[in-house]
Parts: C-alpha cells; structure tokens; sequence
C-alpha cells in the first residue's frame, strides 16, 4: 500500500506540474483521487505539505482539483471521533467557511446544533446562524443555551448576527437573558451599536443590570459613547456612583479624564471623587496620570486626602518612578501625606524599582524625611537583591540615618550574590570594611550569612565572589593579627562549608603558614 501510495502521489505532483505548464487543461481541474482512499490522500498530503489536517482546501488547491466539502467535513468528523462542534471550532478559526457549512450540514442532534450556534454566533458569521436556525431537519431557536449566542455575538461586536439573533421570528434572543450579561460585554468592547440595540429589543437588557457592571466595563476601556448611553438610558439608567463609585476607579486606573469628568458631573447620583477611601486617587498615582490626579485634588464636592490610606497613593508613585506625582502630592494644600508614611514604604519600594530620581525627594525632604535605614535597612536590601547597585550609594551614604551593609545580619550581600549581582557583592564589601582587612572581615561575614541563610551551601556565589575579592587583596594581609584571623576564618569555613576559599589557601602559601 506504501509503494501504491507512494506512486499515486507521484502521479499527482506530476499532473499538477502539467497544469501549471497548461492553464487550459480543463481535464485536471477535477483531478480524482487515482483510486486512493480519499481519507488517506487527505491526511497523507496534508502532512507531505505540513499544513494543518483542518486546512484541507489548501491540500486540494496544492492538487489543482476540488474535493466536495461534505467528504472534507466527513473526514475531519471522523479524525475526531464525531465531535462535529470541535472541529468546528478549528474551522472557524482558520477562516474555511466552505468546510464550516460542510460540517453544519452533517450536525447529528438539536444539542450538537445548538453548540454550533454559539460557535458561528461568536464569530460574526450572520449565513451561518441563518443556516442553523432554519435547518429543515432540527431548527435551531436563537434562545438557547441560555442566551450564550447573544451574549458571544454581543462580545465581539458582531452587529448583524445580533439583529438576527434577537429578531428570529421564533423564539428571539433576549436582552435580558444571563441577567444581561450580553450587555456588559458589548459595554466592555465599545460596541455602541450593540448596546443600542440590546436595550431597545423586544425583551430589553437593563442600563443597570449587575450592579450596573455595563458602566464600570466601559468606564474602564474609556469607551465615552456606552458610557452616555448607559448613563441616558430612558429606561432604569445606571447610576453613575454604583458599586461605591468603582466606574470612576477603572477611569482613574486607565487615565481616561474625559469619561472622569463625566462620571463626576453626572446629573444623577454623580460619582465621589473620595469613594472608597480615595481608591480612584491612589490608581491614578500609580499610573502616573498626573491630570487624573488633579482633576481628583480639585473636585470642589468631595475631593480625596492626598494622604488616604496612609499615603498609598505616594507609595504608588514611587514605586512607578512618577516625580511629577510626587511633587504633586507632597505640596497639596490639604493632607499631603509623610514621605516617612508606612514605616518608609516609598523609600523601600523606589529603592527595590530602582527609581534613583525619585529616592533624592524622599532621603531629603524638609518634611519627615525617609529614613535611609527604615526597617532595619529593608530598602538596601531589596536594591542588592534585584542589583540596583545605582541606588546603593544613595542608601549607604545617606546624610542622615544611612543604611548599613550589616542589616539584617548580612541579607544584602546574601541575596546579591545568590542572584548573581557581583558588582553589587563587591560594593558591599567595600562599604563593609573599607579599612586594609576589609577582606578578611568580610570572610567572617559570609559566614555569618551562611549561618543565616543555609542555602548558600549549595549555591556557592558568595564564596566565588568572596575568593575573587580575597586574592585581589591578599597583599595588605601581613602582620601576625591577620595571620591569627585568616585561621580562625579558615577553621570557621572549613567546617561550616568543608572547604576553605581559594584566596585563603594562596595566602597561606605566600607566607608560609600551614592552616
């Protein structure tokens, strides 16, 4: 069968290369299979090709003959063990709506139809919705499934197949079906027309359904047009400070100052600008979106506290590196928060983002200014551990309070060196002990850390790094009190690591000790 197939490919390839020679040879345009299974000249050409098995139209392009869809559809069903609504899917996907209408044809139930019509529903396909629900042998109604069709249709904004979706002469879609949700995803994609429609068919969606969740999906992808729409409604408008003003969050979230000023100035029930303890505030900080932010500082009705929620909207801002938010929090004329808020939180999280413009305004503010050293040095060693070694400097040398490289016995030159940040290993040990036995101190150290974090065992950066360092200094090691220290660090190291660093050993060699 091999050998057969093997030949009858051949004979294809050979008449499609005397096609391409004779554009007039009408015999070859309905090339048969030669005798072949036609199951078998499918799937087999399709891999010679290295197409997918549901691009069959290609394969037959390739040939230069037609293959009726019903035989691809049944092929396709086939490989598949009946799941017409799978392979369906595959279909749609690859945009082949010949082998789509093959495969609708062949559904076997109600069930296996309905699914199909959530399916074309979801893709805009208004022939082939039309195709299902009119199918002589099992008409499809156009509510089922709950309404999943509408609802898919409605999401990707598909106009047309919803007007027929919710006009079916028989059993109509309804707005109103999976408490409207299908209006929430058209308000979530900016689908004006959609959302027209759905609130003005024979079974209306509701402005308001869900908590008027339609209101806080458009607010949050800026869609200006559903918003008015919703907030207009004839009939049970949404309000514009529902769900404790979260609409004005997802619009202060994603720096939409148009959609802000209308949920602000809304006629009825506008939203707060201060709603939930400031949140819209503190999103605005984060984003950087500085004409949100005062637009929010302003309101003349309810306007936020620069220092709600104990100055997270600073810490935001710092964390994103936003200055101009900074500047514009730390001088608002009512609240402004502490730059030393949570404990030193901003410092410790524009030191761990490596924000080196923003840590200047918070080490040397006129007021409450961050203590380099906050929680036991928390901002030094979140820089060391993500190698900010630009941030170092500023932390460690601090005018006031400066961090020290001891902190929390050792933890930054413990988490540099076990991510790797060897620049930052070497900074660290410099400002551990800048003195001539900087190096042999630091040894001690690294012990220190492996007895702290015990995982260093089986890494072993540090003591890489550390042995570097160690050979580069090895000549300021030579009075008899360096000699008493290098044993001692010697006996330490060996037993808590079983080894003794390279540099160590060298130094012995070079002045004659026995360790």
């Amino acid at each position: 069968m091999a050998a057969s197939t093997t030949e009858e490919f051949s004979n294809m390839d050979a008449a499609c290369s005397r096609q391409a020679n004779d554009p007039e040879d009408l015999e070859l345009q309905n090339l048969p299979p030669l005798g072949l299974d036609i199951e078998t000249v499918l799937v087999t050409h399709a891999a010679r090709m290295g197409v997918p098995i549901c691009d069959l139209s290609a394969v037959c392009r390739s040939w230069r003959t037609i293959v009726d869809r019903d035989c691809i559809a049944d092929v396709l069903i086939r490989r598949e063990k009946g799941d017409m609504v799978k392979v369906l899917r595959r279909a749609m996907k690859h945009h082949k709506w010949d082998v789509a209408r093959g495969l609708i044809s062949r559904s076997g139930s109600l069930e296996e139809s309905r699914e199909a019509l959530v399916v074309v529903a979801g893709s805009g396909r208004t022939d082939l919705v039309s195709c299902l629900m009119t199918d002589p042998r099992h008409p499809v109604p156009a509510f089922c499934n709950d309404g999943q069709a509408l609802v898919d249709a409605s999401r990707g904004g598909h106009t047309d197949v919803v007007r027929v979706l919710l006009d079916a002469p028989k059993n109509p879609a309804r707005g109103t079906c999976q408490d409207g949700e299908a209006l929430v995803e058209a308000a979530r994609g900016g689908h004006n027309e959609v959302v027209v429609i759905l609130l003005a068919c024979r079974h209306p969606a509701r402005a308001d359904t869900q908590d008027g969740q339609a209101l806080v999906k458009a607010a949050k992808g800026g869609h200006i047009v559903v918003l008015r729409i919703l907030l207009d409604a004839p009939r049970h408008p949404v309000c514009a400070d529902t769900q404790d003003g979260q609409a004005l969050v997802k619009a202060a979230k994603g720096g939409h100052i148009v959609v802000l000023r209308i949920l602000l100035d809304a006629p009825r029930h506008p939203a707060r600008a201060d709603c939930q303890d400031g949140q819209a505030l503190v999103k605005a900080a984060k984003g950087g979106h500085i004409e949100v932010l005062r637009i929010l500082l302003d309101d003349p009705r309810h306007p936020p506290r620069a220092d709600c929620q104990d100055g997270q909207a600073l810490v935001e801002a710092a964390k994103g590196g936003h200055v101009e938010v900074l500047h514009e929090l730390l001088h608002a004329t009512e609240h402004p928060p502490r730059v030393d808020c949570q404990d030193g939180e901003a410092l410790v999280q524009a030191a761990a983002h490596g924000r080196i413009e923003v840590l200047p305004l918070l080490l040397h503010a006129t007021e409450h200014p961050a203590r380099a050293d906050c929680r036991d040095g928390e901002a030094l060693v979140h820089a060391a551990a993500n190698g900010r070694i630009e941030v170092l400097p500023l932390l460690l040398h601090a005018p006031q309070h400066p961090a020290s490289p001891r902190c929390q016995g050792g933890l930054a030159l413990f988490q540099s060196s076990v991510n790797g940040h060897k620049a930052v290993v070497l900074l660290l040990l410099d400002a551990l002990y800048p003195a001539r036995d900087n190096s042999l101190d630091a040894a001690a150290v690294a012990i220190a850390v492996c007895k702290f974090k015990t995982e260093l065992m089986q890494n072993g950066k540090l003591l890489a790094y550390l042995d570097a360092y160690m050979e580069a200094h090895q000549d300021a090691w030579l009075d008899e009190d360096d000699s008493c220290f290098c044993r001692y660090v010697s006996q330490r190291l060996s037993s808590e690591l079983g080894m003794v660093p390279r540099g160590l050993a060298q130094w012995y060699h070079v002045h004659g000790l026995h360790h």
